[in-house]
Parts: structure tokens; C-alpha cells; sequence
């Protein structure tokens, strides 16, 4: 065999697999289609049947007097002459459909189970047309079904006059309690069958809804179940409006009814929306139930499999809501769509058909929850004066971070938001750790302890999209059910649980202190910064900065932190020997990064720094952010290059990193580029602010982030010895040794590109112009010479600002081959690879190997960003998304959030 014959033969096997995947999602998809459409037809006859019921054997036997058909029974009988056509033509339209396609469908299957070389039609064509088009004709039906309004605004009305007639009208009595007698009736009285019309109309809104969520968006019938399902709302809410009352204590009869073992309990309750849905049974298994939502109850019922119950719903469990009941969203994604969960010492996830119905169904809960849970806290606080509204505990993944990447010892940390309304807490952590402390609870104290299951490692898919979504689902309910359990009530288990996620031990206080001293504050009517004492003119962009660091403060000096300090290098990027760049800095355990950057701050007399972060730098030039609030102890690399002591590593550690792997050091340095205005309100008023900023921006022009031109080169190298040296030293230099100092500011390669004499002749040029320019300020301000680096320095900026990537920061990411069609639809080349660039201009694509701009966005193009651990997703307009491969995806999202708060800032 060839190897042309070789590569077909894998094609066509990989085909084979990915149909048959589709097939089988096809096959389960219809599966259940079918039985919904199935559903809506027998209990549709089913209805027929009832309201016949009705008009055979109680009206035939009816002779009207005082009260006419009318009053008694609005317009029955015309309900009935809409439904009974409806029913039987699409019974027909089924059948009809059924012999057309059969034909179609058994051939082509076979076509495809044979893996046909020549398969070059689309997928849909094979598998789309099962039981077509139907509901165009139940569409059509729809323009009649006003005449249920008339039936639902009289039916209060009707109701009191047929108590009226069974009072005074013996005959009318006598008939209706011999029906009631007949087994025809199934024990129901006379209102239980003049209801049905009423309760029918939420039944096809129930119905069609879950028909919508397994019919493909290509299906020909797709459009008219959508139309159909838009005009039985509409339908719905005009008779909800006018019968709130009533409907609820028919739906709480009608669920007694259904569910006997929730009598009791379904008593007294106010029904607010039932509506079906689907429940994660794991995090890979769904399975439809019905929902009910009560004023202060939610019940969850499935189809019962028992030999005894096929056509009937079991309750599966109950949920309470509390002052700790939360209905949260859980992040869209490729494989969690539409889907939110209720936390109540149990965490219950579910899915919706659509983001309409998720969207609708969330707020509705959320709002019932919200509501209750406000109105039993007045009414407590009315009991005990004393009572303190604790806010519930909110767990949030908010991604993943890669550490260590040049490392051996590379992996993987989950970054994890724990809130308590205004207090967050952020740790991260290894699902290493994580699975360690979960068997540690299992272990300890089994008896107590009721967790999800934890997701199993599973080494060979840890770089799968979907396996790492399904662990961040895992992770975020594990540690939200362990939040919100009864365990963590207890002292001792509290203690270790936060021990070992290295959170502070006195966490659950933390919350009340800050509070107590914002309250303080309010009422003494001080600043809420006070120990700040900060002026600024940039002030709203760095408000919200500042009072993160207050909190922090607050925080720190209410830790229980018993350990020893531990001691830590940073390197500094300052224009003195490496004695003065490289510092050593105390910390403790829990010590947060922004409070070391306010420390290195005030030792430099940095006057802000709320656009410098604390940065992990390995030798091959990735850099890794620290967040503000991050531990620091959590994120550093034990490096001998970072760590001070002994106690972080053993001698052996040590020997083998300084020997065989990579070293990383600590660096803090400028995170955030503003506009050029804003930026120079800051460096010109601090001149070691200006100094920090163009020392990073030598080294960043070294490693070639920026593409200039030689000229460029030139005039950098010009300005970095005029901010290092005096006129003399330069006089000095450029007799002896003009280039020696190139190496800091340009690479090998650049300087090759030309001789040694035509790279002074640029530098000397520059110099002279240069130095005439910078004289001519000094003269004209009447500065001291001692200023002249200063205004180099400035000038440096300046020339800077010119260049279209100025204070870009630049991630290496792959390109997604799944969204080729959307890259060539927005202009895009294709590359294997490729850069991002974020600043404050917007958000840049560029070639791989020079740089070049392929295309830039405005922040206000994306509609939406979605974070997944191997890849981010910029969704430009609806249905138009772009798709990059990378492990920076979250660290790429909040830049750009952060950018994106600092413009909303400056624009106001």
C-alpha cells in the first residue's frame, strides 16, 4: 500500500469515527424527540377525551332555565371544535410524513454504516428529517386559540354560578353527582374536568419547549416549533394575568393529586412556575425532570421507571430555600451550556433548552430566593434585635494558571474566588491538593461529611478541554458544598479544612471585622482610605486599587499567622550595580502580594503603585503576573533565586534546581500601560517611577517585543547612554568604545545588519542632536545638570509612544483549525501560530515570527470572551466566533478586563 492509499485509508477512518459520534448524538437526540411529539399527541387525546366526557354525558342531559350554556359553561363546546380537528390532522401529518421519509432514511443509513468514499453531503441531509414538518400545521391552529381567553377570563364567574345551580337546581345535582359516581370520571369531580382547559395551555408551553431543545437548529420544523411555542406564551401570559389566584390552588390540588407523599408538605404554599429541565446526574450524565418552584420550596421530579409508573413523574428530592440557598450561574462553555445550580447544602446543577429559558428560569429563582430570604430576616430581626445578616459563602472558579512552564516540575493551579459579599478570598491551588483534602474529610470524618464525589485523575487526559471543564466543575462544587456544610461549623475540622486550602483560620470573622471597621469609618465619617493619606489626580482610575489595599491591610493585621517570616529576593528594575536591583524582602504564609508591592513602594518612594504587580521570570523570558491578591507563598517557585532560606527547600532540592533545572526569579515591575497623558501625570511628577518604566522598557526592546527599524535602535541606544551617563562619560565613551553598551538595548542578530562604522555613525548622529536638544532644556528650565537623564529618560517614552505596540503585553497562542471558516471570514490569514497583543489601544493579532499586524480589535467588538483552560474565545458578533489555543487564557482575560475597568475610568 501506497502512501497516498495510507493517508486515505486514515481519512476515511477518522470520518467514520466522527460520524458515527454525530450518529449516535443524532440517534439519541431523535430518540427523545420522538417521545416528546409522542407526549403532546396522546395527551392532547387525552384532552379531547375529557372535554368530550363533558359534552356526551353532562350536557346532553342538561335543560337550561335560569342559567344559559353561557354562564355555566363560557364557550366549552368551542374548545372543543378547535382541538378534536387539531389533534386528528396531526395525527394524519405524522403518518404522512412517516411513508415519505421512511424510504430516505433506511437508504441513506445504510449509505453511511458503509462509509461510502463518496459521502459529500451534509450530515443534516441524512438524519433531518425525521417526522418533518409537523407543526406548521399546529401553527396555523394557534390563530384560533383566542377563543380560550373568553374561556379563562369567565371561568372565576362560571364557577360561582355552577355552585349556584347545584344549590338551587336539584336535577342539575342529581346529575352531576351520578357522573361523578361513573369510573368514567377516575374519581374527579365536575371542576376538575372544567379546569383542564385552563391548566391545558402551560401543558403546550411545557411541552413544545422541551421539543425545541432536542430539534436541531437545521430541522425544517425548527422555525415553526419556535413560532408555535412564541404564540402559546403569549397566549399563556395573557390568562395567567387575569387567574394568578385561582391557577395556584388548582396546580397545588392538581400536584396533591399527582404526588400524594407531598400533601402535607405541598399545603399552604404559593406555586410560582413548573417548568422541565435537565439534571446532572455527574458531570457527564443528564437526565430530564420537571421542576416546581413554591414561594419557599422546590421540588424536582423524574419519570418513573418502575415496572408500575412508566406514564407517571416520583418525586427525586426537595430543596428549601433559606438565608443560605444561592442559585448560580455556572460558566458557558462548549460543554456546559445553558446551565446554573442551586446550593442548599447540597449542590444541584441543571440545564436549560436555550439562554431565553436559562435566562428566565434564573432570575425567577433568583428573585424568589432574594425575596424570601429578606422577608424571614425581618421577621427575625423583629424576634432578636440582635440578629446579623451573614452573607452566604460564594465559591467561583475563575480559571486555570500554568506554573513553573520551563520547569520539570510544571503544572497546573486553580484559581479560586471565596466570597463573602464585599470580602473575596483567593486561593491557588494544585487538584492535587484538592483531591488530598477531600479524601482527608472522607477519611476523618465520614460520618459528617456528605461531598460530591471528586473526579478521578485521569494523567492521560489532563490536556483535554473537556476534561479539564469537568474538573473545574468538580473542584467549584466540592469546595462550595464544603463551605456551606455543617462541618465547617464545628472548631476543630473548620481549623484544618482552611489550614490545608492555606486560608487563614479565622476566615469566617474576617467577614464581621471588616464590616465592623467600614461601619466605623462611616460613622466617624472618615475616608475609607485613611492610612493612604493619597491625592491623586488619576484618582477614579485607582480607587477601587486602593481600597483593595486597605482591605488587605486590615486583613493582615487580623490573620492568625503564628510562623516565622520568611525571606524572599526580588529583583528590581533599576538603573544601579545588581547590589541595589536585587532586594531582599520579609514575608509570612499568608502574606498577599500586593502588600509586598506596597512595601517595595515605599523603600523606593514610589508614590502609586497600583500599575505595578510582583512577576515570576524564568530565563527563557516567560513572565507570570501575580495577582493582587494573591499568597505569595502559593505562587512562587521554590528557587534558591527567590528564596532566602533554608526552610522552603531541603540541600538536595536545591542542588538539583541550581543544576538541572530552571531557575526563576521574582521581578516587580509595570503590569498596565496607560494613555499617554495619563501615563506622564504619573512618571512626571516621580522620577523613580520614570526611571522603573524605561528600564523595563530597554530590556523589553532587547528581547525584541517591539519591531523597529535599525534608526530606531540607534536613537534607543542614544537615550540609554544618555540616561546612564554624564557628558563626560559619554565624551569618554565614544572615543574608545561607542557600541560596547549596545548589547543592553539591542539583539546579536540586529547589530549584525550592519558595520561597526555605520552604527556609530547613526549613534553619533543621534547623540549630537540629542544632547543639543537636552542642553537647550536644561538652559531654558534652569535645571540641574543632574536632570539631563531625566529628560532622556522622557524622551525614551515619547519616542516610544510613536510605535503601534507600545506597551502591548504579547501571548504566544495556537491556532484553532476548527474555526478556520470564521478566521478567513474576518480577514484572517492562517498560521499555525500566532501572537496576541493587549493594551489600552485594543487587542492585536500578529504573524509569528516578525510581528506584524494582522488585525486589530476595539474591546466594544467582543460581545462576549469566554475562558477555557486550553483556549479563549472572542465571540465578535453573534454566532461569529474566534478560538485560540493557549494556557494563558485566563491570565489573556484579565488583562483585558483590567484594561477595559482603567477605559471605562478615563472615559468618565
Amino acid at each position: 500500500m501506497g502512501n497516498e492509499d495510507g493517508y486515505k485509508l486514515v481519512a476515511r477512518l477518522l470520518l467514520g469515527r466522527k460520524l458515527r459520534k454525530q450518529y449516535i448524538k443524532l440517534k439519541k437526540m431523535y430518540r427523545y424527540r420522538k417521545n416528546v411529539i409522542a407526549e403532546i399527541i396522546k395527551t392532547e387525546q387525552s384532552y379531547i377525551t375529557d372535554l368530550k366526557i363533558i359534552q356526551n354525558k353532562l350536557f346532553s342531559q342538561l335543560t337550561f332555565t335560569k342559567y344559559t350554556m353561557e354562564n355555566l359553561f363560557s364557550n366549552f363546546p368551542e374548545i372543543i371544535k378547535v382541538n378534536e380537528p387539531m389533534c386528528l390532522d396531526l395525527m394524519d401529518q405524522i403518518e404522512q410524513e412517516n411513508k415519505k421519509q421512511l424510504q430516505i432514511y433506511e437508504n441513506e443509513l445504510i449509505k453511511i454504516q458503509k462509509l461510502v468514499p463518496t459521502y459529500n453531503k451534509p450530515f443534516s441531509y441524512y438524519f433531518g428529517h425525521e417526522n418533518s414538518v409537523i407543526f406548521a400545521l399546529m401553527l396555523k391552529y394557534t390563530l384560533l386559540f383566542d377563543i380560550y381567553f373568553p374561556y379563562c377570563q369567565s371561568f372565576g364567574k362560571a364557577q360561582e354560578n355552577r355552585q349556584e345551580q347545584l344549590k338551587n337546581d336539584p336535577d342539575f345535582l342529581l346529575i352531576v353527582q351520578q357522573l361523578q359516581k361513573d369510573p368514567i370520571f377516575r374519581s374527579l369531580d365536575l371542576e376538575g374536568f372544567m379546569v383542564k382547559p385552563v391548566q391545558r395551555l402551560p401543558k403546550y408551553v411545557l411541552l413544545l419547549k422541551d421539543l425545541l431543545k432536542h430539534t436541531p437548529e437545521y430541522h425544517p420544523d425548527y422555525q415553526n416549533i419556535q413560532q408555535t411555542l412564541s404564540k402559546f406564551e403569549q397566549i399563556n401570559l395573557q390568562n395567567n394575568q387575569k387567574m394568578d389566584e385561582f391557577l395556584n390552588k388548582q396546580k397545588i390540588k392538581e400536584l396533591q393529586l399527582q404526588f400524594p407523599s407531598e400533601k402535607e408538605i405541598l399545603e399552604g404554599k404559593k406555586f410560582l412556575l413548573e417548568e422541565n429541565v435537565e439534571l446532572f446526574v455527574t458531570l457527564r450524565e443528564l437526565k430530564p425532570v420537571v421542576l416546581y418552584l413554591f414561594h419557599n420550596l422546590i421540588i424536582i421530579t423524574e419519570h418513573d421507571h418502575s415496572l408500575f409508573g412508566s406514564d407517571k413523574y416520583k418525586v427525586k428530592f426537595r430543596i428549601p430555600i433559606s438565608f443560605q440557598t444561592q442559585c448560580l450561574e455556572i460558566q458557558e462553555s462548549k460543554y456546559y451550556k445553558n446551565a446554573f445550580k442551586i446550593v442548599n447544602q447540597k449542590i444541584y446543577q441543571f440545564s436549560c433548552a436555550d439562554k431565553k429559558s436559562k435566562k428566565q428560569l434564573f432570575d425567577i429563582i433568583n428573585d424568589q430566593i432574594q425575596a424570601y430570604s429578606q422577608k424571614a430576616f425581618e421577621d427575625m430581626q423583629n424576634d432578636v434585635q440582635s440578629v446579623v445578616k451573614v452573607p452566604p459563602i460564594v465559591v467561583k472558579l475563575k480559571g486555570t494558571e500554568e506554573h513553573n512552564i520551563a520547569s520539570l516540575n510544571h503544572y497546573t493551579v486553580y484559581v479560586i474566588q471565596i466570597r463573602m459579599d464585599h470580602m473575596a478570598w483567593t486561593i491557588y491551588n494544585r487538584y492535587s491538593q484538592l483531591k488530598s483534602l477531600y479524601e482527608f474529610i472522607c477519611f476523618k470524618y465520614r460520618n459528617k461529611a456528605k461531598l460530591p464525589n471528586f473526579l478521578h485523575s485521569n494523567w492521560l487526559r489532563n490536556h483535554e478541554n473537556k476534561y479539564l471543564e469537568m474538573r473545574k466543575i468538580a473542584i467549584e462544587n466540592f469546595l462550595q458544598q464544603l463551605f456551606v456544610s455543617e462541618l465547617m461549623q464545628e472548631a476543630k475540622p473548620q481549623r484544618e479544612i482552611l489550614e490545608k486550602l492555606d486560608m487563614p483560620t479565622n476566615f469566617f470573622k474576617l467577614y464581621q471585622i471588616v464590616a465592623n471597621d467600614q461601619q466605623m469609618r462611616n460613622d466617624q465619617g472618615q475616608e475609607s482610605i485613611p492610612e493612604l493619606n493619597y491625592q491623586h489626580e488619576n484618582n477614579q482610575v485607582i480607587q477601587s486599587f486602593l481600597q483593595n489595599v486597605q482591605i488587605q491591610r486590615l486583613l493582615d493585621q487580623q490573620l492568625n499567622q503564628r510562623d516565622q517570616f520568611i525571606f524572599i529576593w526580588v529583583h528590581l528594575h533599576l538603573s544601579k550595580d545588581d547590589n541595589q536591583r536585587i532586594r531582599k524582602y520579609k514575608i509570612k504564609s499568608l502574606t498577599k502580594s500586593v502588600l509586598l508591592c506596597g512595601q517595595i513602594a515605599e523603600e523606593l518612594k514610589l508614590d502609586s503603585f497600583f500599575d505595578f504587580r510582583l512577576f515570576v521570570t524564568d530565563s527563557k523570558g516567560n513572565t507570570r503576573p501575580i495577582e493582587c491578591n494573591q499568597t505569595l507563598i502559593q505562587s512562587l517557585p521554590k528557587d534558591p533565586t527567590i528564596f532566602n532560606n533554608d526552610s522552603q527547600m531541603t540541600k538536595v532540592q536545591k542542588f538539583f534546581i541550581e543544576q538541572f533545572d530552571e531557575v526563576y526569579h521574582l521581578e516587580f515591575k509595570k503590569y498596565v500601560t496607560f494613555p499617554p497623558r495619563f501615563e506622564a501625570i504619573e512618571y512626571n511628577k516621580c522620577e523613580i517611577r520614570l526611571e522603573l518604566i524605561t528600564e523595563q522598557l530597554f530590556e523589553a526592546i532587547k528581547s525584541e517585543q517591539y519591531k523597529l527599524t535599525p534608526n530606531q535602535y540607534a536613537l534607543v541606544y542614544a537615550l540609554y547612554l544618555l540616561s546612564k551617563f554624564n557628558d563626560q562619560q559619554i565624551y569618554e565613551i565614544k572615543q574608545s568604545r561607542l557600541m560596547h553598551y549596545f548589547k543592553y538595548v539591542g539583539p546579536k542578530k540586529i547589530y549584525k545588519h550592519f558595520s561597526n562604522e555605520i552604527w556609530k555613525e547613526y549613534v553619533e548622529k543621534y547623540l549630537s542632536q540629542l544632547m543639543t536638544k537636552i542642553n537647550q532644556i536644561v538652559e531654558d528650565k534652569g535645571l540641574e545638570q543632574n536632570k539631563k537623564s531625566v529628560i532622556a529618560r522622557k524622551i525614551l517614552i515619547k519616542s516610544m509612544e510613536d510605535v503601534e505596540l507600545y506597551g502591548c503585553t504579547l501571548f504566544y497562542v495556537g491556532y484553532d483549525r476548527e474555526n478556520v471558516a470564521m478566521f478567513e471570514k474576518n480577514g484572517i490569514p492562517k498560521f499555525f501560530n500566532l501572537y496576541i497583543a493587549v493594551s489600552y489601544k485594543g487587542i492585536y493579532l500578529l504573524t509569528p515570527s516578525q510581528k506584524d499586524i494582522i488585525k486589530k480589535f476595539d474591546y466594544k467588538d467582543f460581545q462576549k470572551i469566554t475562558v477555557e483552560p486550553l483556549a479563549i474565545i472572542f465571540e465578535v458578533v453573534v454566532d461569529n466566533k474566534l478560538s485560540f489555543n493557549t494556557t494563558d487564557s485566563y491570565r489573556i482575560y484579565k488583562l483585558i478586563e483590567d484594561y477595559k475597568e482603567i477605559l471605562k475610568y478615563i472615559k468618565k
